[in-house]
């Protein structure tokens, strides 16, 4: 059975390798995999070792019981009842020994699975922990944010952090005034709530102005076309202009553009 020998600890190298004797990241997740994947080896190599071992012991008590079945049923040949029947009464003992042995077989084999499933549970741990500490809290990066070397699963969580920059807090959201039942409405994943709710939900200074009309917060495109509807001086409607019947010749032939439709549409055409 192969020996794991305990993980070294390892210095990673924060200047080029050319300057320091220290391991490099590369070096240090090299030798964490080569480690990793020698419990896996062992924990696989360990189950066929068992296997193969009770295999072997359990054919060798075949071999016995065979041959003591061969013994005894030769030695039975040709003798009288009485010896006929003291040869029963001995193969009646021999199998009440053998269960017994084959019983207490059985009660190792349980005892030793059980061992060995203690065993890889706290191997399991062992390793999770080791990974745990190697590659998350040993190994450090630059983090883009703060300008300095930090552990890899805070320099992401600082990342993340620095690109919530249209997140909204739990005052503006409050101040929403959402109700249960309008939340779900919106059908806006976790995701998207987390990084754009001040874009989707939020009425952000970008995208929402007081409407002159209103004194309101309103979306900055229903404010344009309220205003774009204000100018229209003799706009023509849908209604309206079924009613004149123009064919598509005689419209081509007043030679008007679209903006001059939908701002004067009804002085040009009536």
């Amino acid at each position: 059975m192969s020996i794991i020998e305990p993980v070294l600890k390892l210095a990673c190298c924060d200047v080029p390798t050319v300057y320091s004797n220290k391991q490099s990241y590369y070096e240090c997740l090299c030798y964490l995999g080569y480690k990793i994947n020698e419990c896996i080896e062992a924990l696989n190599n360990y189950g066929d070792e068992w296997k193969g071992y009770v295999d072997e012991q359990i054919g060798k008590m075949r071999t016995y019981v065979d041959t003591q079945i061969s013994e005894t049923k030769t030695y039975a040949t040709g003798y009288t009842d009485t010896a006929i029947a003291q040869v029963n009464k001995d193969i009646a003992d021999k199998y009440t020994e053998l269960s017994q042995l084959i019983n207490s077989l059985d009660s190792k084999i349980d005892d030793v699975n059980e061992s060995l499933l203690t065993g890889m549970s706290a191997m399991e741990k062992r390793l999770i922990e080791m990974m745990k500490t190697y590659l998350v809290d040993n190994i450090e990066i630059y983090d883009p944010v703060t300008g300095m070397y930090l552990p890899i699963a805070q320099v992401i969580e600082n990342i993340y952090g620095a690109l919530r920059y249209w997140g909204i807090d739990c005052n503006e959201f409050d101040s929403l005034g959402f109700t249960c039942d309008s939340f779900d409405a919106l059908n806006i994943s976790a995701n998207d709530f987390d990084i754009y709710a001040g874009l989707r939900i939020g009425k952000n200074s970008l995208f929402w102005m007081s409407n002159p009309f209103t004194g309101e917060k309103d979306f900055y495109q229903n404010i344009i076309y309220t205003l774009a509807d204000y100018h229209r001086s003799s706009p023509l409607t849908a209604k309206e202009y079924d009613a004149l019947q123009l064919t598509a010749t005689v419209y081509d032939s007043k030679q008007i553009t679209a903006y001059q439709y939908d701002f004067n549409g009804k002085s040009l055409l009536s």
